[in-house]
């Protein structure tokens, strides 16, 4: 059984409602009961990993998402993730309370506006105790997904990092930001994806005039410099670029479709990847278009991996 452990270091706790929406600084009410769902970008993740082992049952691949659960928020994830059954849990337990989001949808366009709060840091502690449990179920050639933002990351979460993917001989695979996304590059990613926005505040060492050569350019001279295996960078409705090591960049434009909700597709295309390169042995233009394909239609629909076993199935027989 191959596995896909991803770290989540932001977990989220997020209420969605639809409202009339009001002017600001009036009141709205809910216009139907409010919905539930545990987010974060390695839960994501995990959820898509899961998805595929439904849709492709031969696969054998089991997802893991790592978490850090904090108070009554982090309790009621905990309950969410137990009651729904769509992956494993790694948790350990943080002081604070799991932050919260709210998703405001517009009852007359669908446009949805969303509120986050802040995290809570992760000690060193317990991201040593939650790698020791990744290393208790881990094997070689399994995946050590880094995932989102990681509020209190240091150097010594770094090192303990490098020293679990050492020691037991893990792909290791990052779509985060910020400081992790630092060293995480440092670490020569077997697969590094983030989007536009990430890239250019943190790894193209220049600004974005919003032009595509200038962003081809920009990510050329950044592959060169990282040495990741693969490299991908999405730009939503854009083109999307890609590099394997020493080939040329190639890019890939996403399919049109109407976009009702674009949360978490970004977190589904990198899942996808990393399950296509590593566990299918799948070409990196192939795998790299579908799961270009499979983000486009899921931005259509709401909520994170929202299409069917079926669905999921043909785009990665294609």
């Amino acid at each position: 059984m191959k596995k896909f452990f991803a770290i989540t270091g932001n977990l989220l706790a997020e209420t969605t409602m639809t409202f009339d929406m009001p002017a600001v600084g009036a009141t709205a009410r809910a216009l139907a009961p409010a919905g539930f769902q545990v987010g974060g970008k390695g839960v994501n993740a995990s959820k898509a990993i899961s998805a595929i082992s439904r849709a492709l049952p031969k696969s054998g691949v089991k997802a893991y998402s790592v978490i850090f659960p904090a108070g009554a928020n982090g309790e009621r994830c905990m309950d969410f993730l137990r009651e729904k059954k769509f992956c494993q849990t790694i948790s350990e337990r943080v002081s604070g309370e799991t932050r919260m989001g709210l998703v405001c949808v517009d009852a007359k366009t669908g446009v949805e506006t969303t509120f986050l709060g802040d995290g809570i840091p992760i000690g060193i502690g317990a991201f040593k105790r939650a790698l020791k449990k990744i290393s208790s179920k881990a094997a070689p050639g399994d995946i050590l997904a880094l995932c989102g933002s990681f509020p209190g990351w240091s150097a010594r979460h770094a090192q303990e990092l490098r020293k679990l993917r050492l020691s037991k001989n893990l792909i290791f695979c990052a779509d985060t930001y910020g400081a992790p996304l630092r060293d995480a590059a440092n670490m020569k990613c077997d697969l590094l994806k983030i989007n536009r926005r990430e890239f250019f505040a943190h790894l193209a060492r220049t600004r974005d005039n919003g032009s595509f050569k200038a962003f081809k350019n920009a990510f050329e001279k950044t592959a060169k410099r990282l040495n990741a295996v693969y490299f991908a960078v999405s730009d939503g409705e854009n083109p999307a670029l890609f590099k394997e090591s020493d080939r040329e960049t190639f890019l890939i434009e996403p399919p049109r479709a109407e976009t009702v909700s674009s949360t978490g597709c970004g977190d589904i295309m990198f899942a996808c990847m990393a399950y296509e390169l590593f566990f299918a042995n799948t070409a990196f233009k192939l795998a790299a278009a579908r799961a270009v394909k499979w983000a486009s239609l899921e931005a259509g629909k709401r909520g994170i991996c929202s299409l069917t076993c079926a669905e999921i199935a043909r785009i990665l027989k294609k």
